[in-house]
């Protein structure tokens, strides 16, 4: 796949309205980079060769990974009294896909950006927020007080349509009015399900997900895509359409014809988070996206975090794991001998680490599939001209693209009418299969993904080329587990979560879902599992 095929491809699928690539570099900031994880180590993995540790020494508990499960599980040690663990990450920053940047404008996030309040049930979610003094008083509160900087200024939200913004991302502004009727009964029936309960009396769609009910007349969701089932329930109208396949993209980097309508019902029905001083489900978010959460869950592990370090070889010997590890830095290995082993990094690369694989596991693990994302970083010298209707938002969608929009990186943060802004840019890659798709990304040059983008982005701002000084894009091979059909309730997904012994797994990937508050469930669960022997 080379890179005109890249540009060619995306733009066929009518990014914007009209996108051709123009190849005039003179339209692009010049300034910029062009990042993504650490692929040149990563792909080691594959071709092997690194060889036996050149030394080896003991750590009673050695952690995988160094996004939120693997910080969540030396979170919960930690706090509970426990310090001989060691987490590796590979990327010299921890978050996972909650990484920030910073630029002259201020922090911004390269991954997950926001944190919907949590509802009582997700106690550890709480007790962090407790903790970072984001949430006020006592954590088990029904409604709790959260600090008002991390709530999410107004206006929220708005949806670029014919030309025109429109507050919220279903506005009664633009849905025609033989469709509201519809709307009103999907926005009805996503409340009926909120309250459900299956035979076994488990909430239906609960956090985390493990806990929802096992019952058929909800988990037989799974063996149908969201679509269908909206189609089944009469949810036919073109807006409400746009606006399910939206929030799939959104969450799980795929489109409604390929996630399971469990997972589909689940963004809209699991979360009930209440405030005092917030509307219900209300969102936190920071300039930074959700690096502050990886940072608060870091604060007190200090040297015990290191970054750089890859884990090339996992195995069991004597019932003892043990853990390869590289110094991405200076080529140098090691052997980790440990009591346990926490994997808390994805799932795709275990079958190239992990030499006494049992065969469930391989079965197992080849029925995980990961979305490719693109994300761009926009430094604005000033506010770009805009088309009318409702005010610059946090989250602006633009109804006639194949992107996600933008967040205003630096909304929460007080600042003129006509001041610089950050604007960060999502797009799912959904066109083909996600192997393509890692393959067009990684031939892409930073400028034809930057033209894109500002293609794009000239439906809702017209002069966005001359007032944009700076354009960085990241890029996100395997930015999410993809919660397709079939995968949560009828797949051998579970195999990893229930596993038990020396090696365990913690990740959002075990939930298919790649959510905060499924990685950290997973990470303090693991955590338990090791504290209570």
């Amino acid at each position: 796949m080379n890179r005109r095929q890249f540009v060619a491809s995306l733009g066929a699928a009518g990014l914007a309205a009209g996108c051709r690539f123009k190849g005039d570099a003179k339209q692009i900031p010049p300034v910029g980079s062009l990042g993504a994880n650490d692929f040149a180590h990563g792909h080691r993995l594959r071709s092997g060769g690194l060889g036996e540790p050149t030394r080896e020494r003991h750590v009673e508990v050695a952690i995988v990974g160094g996004g939120i499960a693997g910080l969540g599980c030396a979170w919960q040690l930690e706090r509970k009294g426990m310090r001989g663990f060691e987490l590796f990450e590979l990327e010299r920053e921890i978050g996972g896909n909650s990484r920030s940047g910073k630029s002259a404008v201020g922090g911004h996030p390269l991954g997950a950006h926001y944190l919907p309040i949590p509802s009582s049930d997700l106690l550890h979610v709480r007790e962090l927020l407790a903790e970072l003094g984001v949430l006020k008083g006592d954590p088990t509160a029904e409604r709790p007080e959260y600090d008002e900087a991390y709530l999410c200024a107004a206006p929220q939200e708005r949806l670029l349509a014919g030309g025109v913004w429109h507050e919220g991302l279903l506005p009664d502004s633009w849905i025609p009015p033989a469709e509201r009727v519809q709307v009103e009964r999907f926005h009805a029936r996503m409340e009926e399900l909120k309250l459900a309960r299956g035979s076994d009396g488990r909430m239906a769609f609960a956090f985390p997900m493990r806990e929802s009910s096992n019952d058929p007349v909800w988990t037989d969701l799974d063996k149908i895509s969201m679509r269908a089932w909206m189609q089944r329930e009469g949810f036919v109208g073109q807006e409400l359409a746009f606006h399910a396949n939206y929030a799939c993209r959104d969450d799980f980097g795929t489109t409604w014809d390929d996630v399971s309508a469990w997972a589909g019902i689940h963004y809209f029905a699991a979360r009930r988070g209440k405030a005092i001083n917030a509307e219900d489900d209300a969102y936190l978010v920071r300039p930074e996206g959700n690096a502050w959460l990886a940072r608060g869950l870091a604060a007190r592990l200090g040297d015990r975090v290191r970054t750089g370090k890859m884990a090339f070889a996992m195995q069991t010997k004597n019932d003892k794991p043990s853990v390869d590890i590289l110094d991405t830095a200076t080529g140098l290995t090691e052997r980790i001998r440990a009591e346990r082993v926490v994997w808390a990094s994805p799932i795709y690369p275990l079958r190239h680490v992990w030499r006494d694989m049992p065969a469930d596991a391989v079965d197992a693990a080849k029925e995980f599939s990961h979305a490719p994302w693109v994300v761009a970083n926009l430094e604005l010298s000033r506010h770009p001209a805009d088309r009318p209707g409702a005010p610059l938002s946090w989250d602006n969608v633009l109804r006639e693209s194949r992107a996600l929009g933008y967040v205003v990186a630096n909304h929460q943060v007080p600042r003129v009418l006509e001041g610089p802004l950050h604007l960060t840019w999502y797009m799912a890659c959904v066109q083909d299969d996600p192997v393509t798709e890692r393959m067009r990304l990684q031939a892409a040059t930073r400028e034809e993904i930057a033209e894109l983008v500002l293609s794009d982005l000239e439906q809702a701002h017209p002069d966005i080329r001359s007032c944009c000084t700076r354009l960085d894009v990241w890029r996100w091979g395997h930015a999410m587990v993809r919660p397709t059909v079939g995968f949560l309730w009828h797949s051998r997904r579970e195999w990893f979560e229930r596993r038990t012994g020396r090696i365990l797994f913690a990740h959002s990937d075990l939930s298919g879902m790649s959510l905060f508050e499924e990685a950290l469930s997973h990470g303090v669960r693991a955590a338990d599992s090791i504290l209570a022997g």
